[in-house]
């Protein structure tokens, strides 16, 4: 941390910090899939282990003041011994089954069902302390697709799901009464082939709702509960055109209606209605191919609308809209390889991305990569 005082010209540096993560990750999937009488099924079983320990110098002391305009910078030096101070398991293991039937030429069902265990374990080394937690859930899918045309088709779907309020690697012990928040997505669809393969669009109308997430109690703003929702509602449109067979145009577009059902913060606040920081309502993507020979140049817009930098949703917090320019140059050496030469927001414009309390976290400058793919 840096504190500037402009009356003596001097930085005062804080908060000596060092954090170190060590993690390892094992796991497996065993799935069998068949075919006949017109379903195509797929099932299951996942299984992994996570092992998790944080090493850090906490509580984070340690300061020292430097000239503004003359600093001699010195050494980092901290008060406090860089030691582990944690470590976690998480087991996890899921089932699942799911099939798509094809009842005829113009209908296709598909069903699906997951069942989630976790199975964590938290140590904490300097207090000597520790806990258990188990948690589970059970998440489906059901879709149904009619086929209007040889070209076209309608679809809807609904789908659940679940996710726990905090990564479980680091979940701590005050977090052991929540459950799993549970989410449910619908959405009805247009997809659409043009003639003679020259290119395709789809339109999307999808709602979605998630409940459970954290807020705070209405009757004492100071303790943290399960109970909160948020929603978004929305259009999406995505096209592609092959205008000729050296160029072909690939545009999308999403418009997104996101507000908190639910939430009070800190203090007492009410946010219900209010849109969640750093989302913004409209964002949108056109890239153009050209292909000669072994050749591809590509050329691409990005843009992202403006965005509230709290959930407050307060004006002067609000992020301006930008829009990116990217290029990619490719080159197929070989059947096995290809050299790509990747420009990433060629106008060096300045953006922010998101907000972090009253900070702007700034976007990614002018840069260039070069990338080779080789298959074996």
């Amino acid at each position: 941390a840096y504190d500037y005082n402009a009356a003596a010209g001097t930085v005062a540096r804080s908060d000596y910090l060092e954090i170190g993560h060590a993690l390892q990750q094992n796991g497996n999937r065993l799935a069998l899939d068949w075919k006949g009488g017109g379903h195509q099924v797929a099932m299951g079983w996942d299984a992994s282990l996570a092992n998790f320990r944080n090493t850090s110098n906490s509580p984070y002391t340690g300061s020292s003041v430097v000239s503004a305009f003359d600093p001699v910078p010195g050494t980092w030096i901290s008060p406090d011994p860089y030691l582990p101070r944690m470590g976690s398991t998480l087991r996890q293991n899921a089932l699942y089954i799911e099939d798509a039937w094809k009842i005829n030429e113009q209908w296709l069902l598909m069903g699906g069902i997951r069942r989630d265990w976790y199975e964590f374990s938290r140590q904490d080394f300097v207090a000597k302390t520790g806990f258990d937690k188990d948690l589970n859930g059970t998440s489906w899918r059901l879709g149904l697709t009619r086929k209007l045309t040889a070209q076209s088709s309608v679809y809807a779907q609904m789908t659940t799901g679940h996710d726990p309020v905090t990564s479980l690697l680091s979940l701590a012990a005050s977090q052991t009464g929540f459950t799993l928040s549970k989410g449910r997505q619908q959405e009805v669809g247009f997809k659409q082939q043009l003639a003679d393969g020259r290119g395709e669009w789809t339109a999307a109308l999808f709602h979605i709702a998630k409940g459970d997430i954290i807020t705070r109690d209405p009757a004492n703003s100071a303790l943290s509960i399960q109970g909160g929702k948020q929603s978004s509602r929305g259009l999406e449109l995505a096209g592609a055109l092959q205008a000729s067979p050296a160029f072909r145009v690939e545009a999308n577009a999403a418009y997104t209606r996101a507000r908190f059902d639910e939430l009070i913060e800190a203090g007492g606040a009410d946010r219900s209605g209010n849109r969640p920081a750093n989302v913004p309502k409209v964002t949108a993507n056109l890239w153009g191919h050209y292909r000669e020979g072994g050749w591809r140049t590509s050329l691409g817009l990005r843009y992202v609308g403006s965005r509230f930098g709290d959930n407050a949703n307060s004006a002067g917090k609000r992020l301006p809209g930008y829009t990116v320019l990217d290029a990619v140059v490719s080159w197929n050496a070989s059947h096995q390889t290809t050299v790509s030469l990747i420009g990433r927001n060629l106008t060096n414009r300045v953006y922010a991305t998101a907000a972090y309390n009253s900070q702007w976290l700034v976007g990614a400058s002018r840069s260039v990569e070069l990338m080779a793919q080789m298959r074996f």
